[in-house]
Order: C-alpha cells, then structure tokens, then sequence
C-alpha cells in the first residue's frame, strides 16, 4: 500500500481551501457591490421624485452640471422611471442568482439540505436582505437628504438612461399606448360631460328648450347604444315565412310599415329570415294569393344590443339599409333598430303624414304620469328631463318600465302594486294575465328638472 506523504495531502488541501474561498470571497464581494449598486438606484427613485417644483425649476438655470442634469432627467419622468425600474431589476436579478449558487453550495453540499428546504432559505434569505438594505433603508436615507443623493447618483442614471436607451424607449411607448386605451373612454365621459355642462352654462332664457335638446343629443350620441333605443321583440310587427300574399298585403295596410321582419318559426318569433321592403311589393299587388312573395325577401342585418348607435348610423349609411335586428350575446333576437330611431335621438320625436301619432304617456298633473308599460327607459327619462344613468343600477337588463318593475318584483306583480325608487314612486295601474299594461308615475320632491 503506497502511503502519500503527510506533508504532501496537507499542502493540497490548504490548496483546495484556499482556492474554494477565493471563489466565496469573490462572490460575496459581488453581491455585497451589487446591493450598493441597488441601494444607490433605489434611493434615487426617492431622492429625485421628492424633490419640490421650486427646487427643480432652480436647477434648471444653474450653473452646477449636476443640477442642469437632474432637471434634464426629470424633465422626462417616463424614461427616468423607466431607467430606474430596468437597472434595479436588473441588478436584483444577478443578486438573486449569486445568492442561489452560494446557497446551494452550502446548505446543500456541507448542511445536506434537501431541495424545498433550500428553496425556502434561499427566499427568506434574499428577500430579507433585498428589502431591508437594498430598498428601505437607502429610500429613507434619500427622502431626508433628497438633494445630496441627487447629486450623488446623478450621472450614474445618465449613464444608465444611455446604455438601456432601446428598453427604455420600448417600456414607455408600451406604457404610453396602454394608458392612451385605458383612458380613451374616460377621456370621451369627461369631454361629454364638460360640453353638457357648457350648453347649460351659456344657454339663456331666450334659448329655445328644442335646441337646447338638440344639442345635448349630438354630444350624447356616441355614449348611447343599440338596445337603449331599440323596439323590443315583443313590439315588433312581423310575419310568418309561411303567411299568404294576402295576409302579407293586409299586415302592410293595418300597419303601414315600410319593412316587416319575416320569421320563420311562429313559436320562435325571433327567429328572423329576412326583411320584406314594402316597395318591392308594390310591382306585386294584383297578384294572386298563392305568389311567393318569400322571393323578394332581403338579407337581415344583425347588430349586437351593445353596439353605439353613432357607430351603427355610419353602417346604415355605409350599408345602404335602414333597419337592423337587435341580438343579444347568445345571439337571441331582442329588439329591432331604424334610421329614423337613431336620428330620433338627435333631432326629437319624427312623425310622417302616413303615422298615427300615439302618446305613450299621459300627464295628469304636475307630479302625476301615466305611461305605456312598453315604454322604453330612455323614453322616459326624456319626457321627464333627467339623465338616463339614474336606473342603471336597479333596471338589470331591462330597458322598459315594465321590465324595471318586473326585476324588482322578481315576479309578475299584481294591481297597485308599488315600488320607490329615489324621488319616483312606480304604481302599477292596469295589467293583463301576462304582462304590465300601464304604470302611474308620481314625483316626489324635485324629482324633474325645469323643461
């Protein structure tokens, strides 16, 4: 047996030591700059973003190269925080990494730990140190010395805005687009809001109330969507697939439509098959009863109910039709749009000499109303001059008042029924076996604007 000599195995392994510290000792050393490093950035973040209006614009005309910088960099706050966010994530990701290797070099090879039990260590571990001396302490250390530490750190983000220039230029253009898309309807409601309240302001007495209605109209418009004007399914006049020419001929004298939606399934009333123009029946009239008047049926136009109607005017004018069936999101028949509704909403009521003009409404006295049932709430709140938001959170998915007591009463609700809401007391005055056939309306105290 061949016995190495002593003075032989000592020397290698104080060699082996030796060496495997160095290792340690560097990386350590590593970390412990790399944390300076994050503490430096950490604390700008507080340092620079503390600092008063009146101490910035002093910088600016300074004739200190540190002070003209830090106003340069704050004059673009987006890429300074985006220089921030980038070199400190940057940095905390390779002090993580280091305090990984070192970790699983100990407590793995001397402690024989297992591997969930280093993980553990590993995330305490590098949490506690990241947190406490390379994010609390340097931040209150800045906030109290903001323009010191400033100065201090304030070349080192100049240089570091200059060597991540591409991220940074991608992070603030992703951030621009995504705060441009989260604001662009906020921005609309605000500038809606802001013209309504301008016509009140320089509208006089002598302004007439119609225009005054019409002008709020054209700045509402593009915040009203389809179902809010619609006709519901239950109004809409329409005929069967299968009915005779004479039958077609009767319903267009009672109703004087010129477009009737034709369904295919008399107990699926929503199932539409085409549009029957009026005008294309003309040609027709003397024909016989079994003509196949299916033949000049047109393609229906489907819109979802949440479709703006500013949108939808421009495809009735795009398209070259004036009417469009209303789908809900199973794609379920609800109502039915026309031009007319969706200019109705600008200009007022539109009544032609061939329409019998029915009110839908009956005043009684100042505080007392009687209303169709099927009157539409968007209706409503325009006869009574209040803002249609005012039911959004108790009508559900209804847009008639009939709905509105529907969902409140969870069921079909009996005579005198009553339900108050706010300054309105909803009174139910007549019904039929299956629905709501008219509701007294009473306003309490200043429930309505002036007219």
């Amino acid at each position: 047996m061949n016995i190495e000599d002593p003075l032989s195995c000592l020397l290698n392994i104080t060699i082996n030591i030796v060496v495997f510290s160095l290792e340690d000792v560097l990386t350590i050393t590593a970390i412990l700059f790399l944390l300076f490093c994050s503490s430096l950035i950490s604390g700008s973040e507080v340092a620079f973003f503390s600092l008063s209006h009146t101490q910035i614009e002093a910088f600016k005309d300074s004739k200190s190269r540190k002070e003209n910088k830090i106003y340069k960099l704050l004059h673009k706050p987006k890429e300074l925080i985006a220089t921030l966010l980038i070199i400190n994530n940057f940095i905390n990701i390779i002090i993580v990494i280091l305090i990984a290797l070192l970790a699983e070099k100990y407590l793995v090879e001397y402690l024989h730990l297992s591997q969930w039990q280093v993980f553990v260590v590993e995330t305490v571990l590098t949490t506690l140190v990241i947190i406490f001396i390379a994010e609390v302490t340097p931040k209150v250390y800045a906030s109290q010395r903001n323009v010191q530490f400033a100065k201090k750190t304030v070349y080192m983000l100049d240089y570091g805005q200059k060597i991540f220039k591409p991220f940074v230029h991608t992070m603030v253009t992703g951030a621009n687009w995504f705060e441009k898309m989260k604001n662009k309807q906020k921005q609309k409601e605000i500038d809606t809001q802001e013209l309504i309240d301008a016509i009140n302001l320089t509208s006089d007495q002598d302004t007439p109330a119609e225009e005054k209605k019409i002008l709020k109209g054209i700045v509402n418009f593009g915040n009203i969507v389809a179902r809010q004007i619609m006709t519901p399914r239950l109004n809409i006049v329409a005929l069967p697939i299968d009915a005779s020419f004479s039958k077609v001929l009767q319903n267009i004298r009672e109703n004087r439509y010129s477009r009737i939606p034709v369904y295919k399934d008399k107990d699926r009333r929503e199932d539409i098959q085409g549009i029957l123009y009026v005008k294309d029946i003309l040609p027709y009239i003397h024909e016989k009863d079994d003509f196949e008047w299916q033949k000049l049926l047109r393609e229906p136009y489907f819109i979802p109910e949440t479709k703006k109607i500013d949108e939808l005017f421009y495809e009735f004018k795009q398209k070259h039709v004036h009417l469009a069936i209303v789908v809900d999101e199973y794609g379920v028949v609800v109502g039915l749009v026309t031009m007319e509704d969706v200019i109705e909403e600008i200009v007022g009521e539109i009544h032609d000499e061939a329409e019998e003009v029915k009110n839908f409404y009956t005043k009684v006295n100042d505080t007392t109303y009687l209303f169709d049932a099927k009157t539409s709430i968007t209706d409503f709140c325009k006869v009574l001059n209040i803002e249609n938001e005012i039911f959004d959170e108790i009508k559900g998915e209804n847009e008639t008042l009939g709905g509105l007591l529907l969902e409140q009463h969870g069921r079909m609700p009996a005579k005198n029924y009553q339900f108050t809401f706010q300054n309105f007391k909803f009174i139910v005055d007549a019904v039929s076996k299956r629905r709501i056939v008219r509701i007294k309306v009473i306003l309490l105290d200043n429930a309505v604007a002036e007219n």
